[in-house]
């Protein structure tokens, strides 16, 4: 693939694992900003793909979309983020953004939304369309059995927190918040947090 691509991330982790995936010689990949430190100057006078990162903020996201397409008409933007608000998604996409990607997305995902975008198409995350599926057909996350005490730490894993962070919150010990964590992993069927987060995501928690 001959078309350039960039990076413009705010979570090291996550341009580091977007990188691996573009280390393949069959990408153009040219170079990784970090949002609000570096400024993004791609060295490309032709049309480009950038994956972007947007803020948590949500005053600074749209902001920094509108900026990027302003600037930069011929790029095509393969946004990630871990919202799965419909309103929200559909207006990235209203903006001009050609794929919607949540963070823990898979490589394999990650090849196939820029295959997509290649070929002038536009691309979402298999999750969201597995839960928006869900929401339409009347199914949920009702048939997750979890204690009370497991659903606030699931809400929180998916929020982010740390086994530590969680005990502190939650006033209980890392030991019984790593406890919980476990039997979340086992009811949900899962190998680890990235997939408690991604099944959270597609039964819409």
């Amino acid at each position: 693939m001959s078309t350039p691509i960039y990076l413009l991330g705010k979570t090291p982790l996550v341009i580091l694992g977007l990188e691996s995936v573009l280390s393949d010689t069959s990408y153009n990949f040219k170079k990784s900003f970090l949002l609000g430190k570096d400024e993004f100057c791609p060295n490309c006078s032709s049309a480009f793909l950038l994956f972007v990162q947007l803020n948590e903020e949500k005053s600074k996201r749209f902001t920094c979309l509108k900026r990027i397409i302003k600037n930069y008409p011929l790029a095509r933007l393969i946004v990630l983020h871990d919202t799965t608000d419909v309103k929200h998604i559909k207006a990235c996409f209203r903006l001009g953004v050609s794929a919607y990607l949540l963070s823990s997305i898979c490589a394999a995902d990650v090849r196939k939304a820029i295959q997509a975008v290649s070929d002038g198409q536009t691309y979402l995350d298999p999750i969201l369309s597995q839960y928006w599926a869900s929401q339409t057909m009347g199914l949920g996350n009702d048939n997750l059995s979890l204690t009370r005490r497991e659903k606030e730490v699931l809400n929180l894993i998916v929020e982010e927190y740390t086994t530590k962070e969680i005990a502190k919150q939650l006033y209980i010990s890392p030991c019984t918040a790593e406890t919980h964590r476990m039997n979340i992993i086992h009811k949900m069927g899962v190998r680890n947090t990235a997939g408690v987060v991604r099944e959270a995501v597609r039964m819409g928690w």
